[in-house]
This record gives C-alpha cells, structure tokens and sequence, in this order.
C-alpha cells in the first residue's frame, strides 16, 4: 500500500513522503497511529480543495463581468494625472463596490496609467479564471 507519511519515521522516511509498505503495517499502525494518509485519499482532499478553490474564483469573477470601474483623479494640462492608477487603487475602487480583488491579481497594461483615458485590465484570479476589467479615468478639478 502506498501512504504519505505524516512524521519521520525511522527506516521508512521522512515527512511528506509517498512509501510503499506492507498492508498490515499500513492499517494496523500507520493509519491508526496518525503517521500516514493513504496516498489516494490525500489526493482525493487535494483535489476537492483544488475544485474549492476554482469555485470560489469563479464566483468572485462572476462579479466582474460586464464591469467598468471609473476612477476620479486630479489631472494636469495635456491629460497627464498627478499620481498614476495602479493595482492598488484599482483594487481599492472594486473594494468600495463590494468586490474583494487583491492588489497582486491585477495585472496592469503598461505598469501604471499615467494619462486620462479607457484601459483594459486583466484581473488573474486563479490561474484558470481570468477576467477583462475596464478602468476609465476621468477628469477632476480641485
């Protein structure tokens, strides 16, 4: 039988690792002793939390779709902003409307957006999930 070992364990390995063993071995101390996980049972919890996590992104994605986030910004003469938008104020702008993206999620087009302008902002929230955002910046005069 094949078990993941829980612990070190002398003259048979050490912590994390997948070891053959004898079935008796197995049932009778291993897995009683809470030393080892049969290794097709931790892939199966590996992957219901793989299947968990995917959901998850895709309900937050879900919240995305169709979505255009304007952000207010003081600007100078040419269209240029003082200041830049950047993944944090993205993020921050999404928060306020009830949508939790962290800031490391948002990949920008060029860095950070130093003009008034429409941008298209890819949001990566799970390797399989990724959603388009559109951040429009408009002009603000104090």
């Amino acid at each position: 039988m094949k078990v993941l070992l829980l612990d070190r364990i002398a003259n048979l390995g050490d912590l994390g690792e997948e070891v053959s063993v004898k079935n008796g071995f197995a049932r009778n101390y291993l897995l009683p002793q809470k030393l080892a996980l049969r290794s097709t049972q931790m892939r199966e919890e590996l992957q219901q939390r793989v299947i968990e996590r995917l959901e998850g992104a895709e309900r937050r994605a879900a919240q995305l779709d169709d979505k255009t986030l304007t952000i207010l910004m003081r600007v100078a003469e040419g269209g240029r902003l003082y200041g830049s938008v950047g993944p944090v104020e993205i993020s921050t702008e999404l928060a306020k409307q009830g949508i939790e993206i962290h800031k490391s999620e948002v990949r920008m087009p060029h860095g950070v957006l130093r003009e008034v302008g429409e941008y298209e902002v890819q949001i990566h929230i799970h390797a399989e999930v990724i959603r388009f955002l559109y951040s429009r910046n408009s002009l603000s005069r104090d």
